[in-house]
């Protein structure tokens, strides 16, 4: 059930409902540019004098611990103190939410919602607290599942234990988000196993696009799968910003089912791929300084990918160009944790700052400094 069609129970009002859809319509692009701020799989119930109180109740007691929820993935601070919401208005940071299902009883209520909280209002709550948080996570990857076993290949086969491991753990809750495909005949017509066991990147490609993405993490298990055999465990990404793959043995046990052990071995590389995009993209925590830098402009192509560079690093709150002349750009830039933090960033993509003290920084080629690769 919708967000539209529970508030319409709460308040029937067609007038009222009508300036609600207005409000949802007008405002659809900005629900949209916030899913990063969206907590699923949030089960509330709750007790009353009649449904309809239970219902209130259930759902600010949901939106709260999802609230919650939403803080500790942005901020990643396990064990330390979240922002404290007593005596705060949960209305001021959600931006809508939806039922899922539910179930009404005299005086009782559950039910099962997801909510998207403002992106504005959450910025600023952790802003207030001193914390560095996750603005953009960045587009959600394809998962593909393929798994090398001493007898061939498996991916969209229903035996394909791995594929069913990964359908049933990876959680929608994190940073590192994923669209896992359904395995019908049609993505096996764009991609099948030997392609994907060659990491044929153009089926990948064709198989990411029937799903709307354009980036696909090939998560390749070899291995048997007996008791006395750890399985190796990759996964490499394809089509977005690159980066080292992550790796690790899966150890097996005859004490335990091998569906646990898959279990187990998605959620580390859910938890280890989250952790990257922590690394990459938060911004930090502590004052804002404005800096002048001067950019270089080699051609109309390479000036747009250096800004649009610039403008996705987490620690550039905001640019402006201040001139520009066909052989460089001054540009002034907001930026969170000093200049320190920007350097390394930039090193990603191979650039470096040169302080020209009144000139400002001048923005130059250097070598980027290597991520390290996980050992096996």
């Amino acid at each position: 059930m919708s967000a539209i069609f529970l508030l319409h129970r709460l308040c029937p009002s067609p007038r009222w409902l009508f300036g609600l859809i207005v409000w949802v319509a007008a405002t659809g692009v900005v629900l949209a540019q916030e899913s990063g701020f969206r907590v699923s799989d949030i089960r509330v119930n709750a007790t009353a004098s009649d449904a309809v109180q239970a219902q209130l109740i259930a759902i600010d007691r949901g939106q709260r611990e999802g609230l919650e929820r939403l803080l500790q993935r942005l901020t990643g601070e396990r064990g330390q103190a979240m922002p404290s919401l007593q005596g705060r208005n949960i209305d001021d940071f959600v931006a809508s939410f939806e039922v899922l299902e539910e179930t009404v009883g005299p005086g009782t209520y559950a039910a099962t919602i997801a909510v998207t909280y403002n992106q504005t209002a959450v910025e600023t709550l952790l802003r207030g607290e001193g914390l560095g948080f996750v603005r953009d996570a960045g587009p959600p990857a394809l998962l593909v599942p393929l798994w090398e076993t001493g007898s061939g290949l498996r991916l969209w086969e229903r035996d394909n234990a791995w594929k069913a491991a990964i359908d049933r753990t990876i959680s929608d809750d994190s940073l590192a988000r994923f669209v896992v495909p359904l395995g019908d005949l049609q993505d096996l017509s764009l991609l099948d196993a030997d392609q994907a066991a060659r990491a044929d990147v153009a089926a990948m490609q064709r198989l990411a696009a029937r799903y709307g993405v354009s980036e696909v993490v090939l998560a390749r298990l070899q291995g048997s799968g007996a008791a006395d055999e750890p399985l190796i465990l990759e996964a490499r990404r394809y089509g977005g910003p690159s980066e080292p793959a992550f790796r690790s043995v899966v150890r097996l046990s005859a004490d335990e089912p091998l569906e646990v052990s898959l279990d187990r071995a998605v959620s580390e590389m859910q938890a280890s791929l989250e952790q990257r995009v922590r690394d990459r993209a938060t911004v930090p925590a502590g004052p804002r300084q404005t800096l002048t830098v001067i950019a270089p402009i080699e051609d109309l192509m390479s000036w747009a990918r250096l800004r649009a560079e610039i403008e996705g690093l987490a620690e550039v709150e905001s640019t402006a160009v201040r001139s520009l002349t066909r052989r460089e750009a001054v540009l002034e830039l907001e930026v969170a944790g000093g200049v320190d933090q920007l350097q390394s960033s930039l090193a990603r993509f191979g650039w470096r700052l040169e302080d020209e003290a009144a000139a400002g920084w001048r923005l130059m080629r250097g070598a980027a400094a290597p991520e390290p690769i996980p050992p096996l």
